[in-house]
């Protein structure tokens, strides 16, 4: 798992100017999800190298929002996530079975019910989470 140049992401931030700590902090996060999801979804003689190389983050700032709300990520439907990744699936043997590099990105994000509104990443991990599943399915 790796996370190529974060610093140059289109929207990877959890405050309006974000910083290298708020980075780091979603990088850990999402890292924890897609191990979770690749245990969950793929074949366990398998294994998922992802090098994530743009993220933009559902919601946005909005600058016309009163001061006490500057810092407060607004989800709306216009503002999909978005994630870049190059990945390659191995098998046991060390041999690449799948490889390749996606542009991810769900129009109706929105939609998906949620259990918990203090999830920071919830729509990125739904995003990522369905390309892992995908990915285990053309595995089986």
């Amino acid at each position: 798992m790796q996370f190529h140049e974060p610093e140059h992401f289109t929207d990877f931030k959890l405050s309006r100017l974000g910083n290298t700590g708020e980075q780091r902090h979603l990088e850990a996060e999402l890292t924890r999800r897609i191990e979770q999801q690749t245990r969950r979804y793929l074949p366990p003689q398998y294994q998922l190298e992802l090098r994530i190389t743009d993220v933009d983050m559902a919601g946005d700032f909005e600058e016309f929002l009163p001061v006490q709300y500057q810092n407060t990520r607004i989800i709306r439907g216009v503002y999909i996530p978005r994630i870049d990744v190059e990945y390659a699936v191995t098998n046991e043997a060390g041999e690449v079975v799948q490889s390749g590099s996606r542009h991810l990105t769900n129009l109706s994000f929105d939609t998906t019910l949620r259990t918990t509104f203090n999830d920071q990443v919830f729509h990125e991990s739904n995003l990522l989470g369905d390309f892992i599943r995908e990915l285990g399915r053309s595995l089986s």
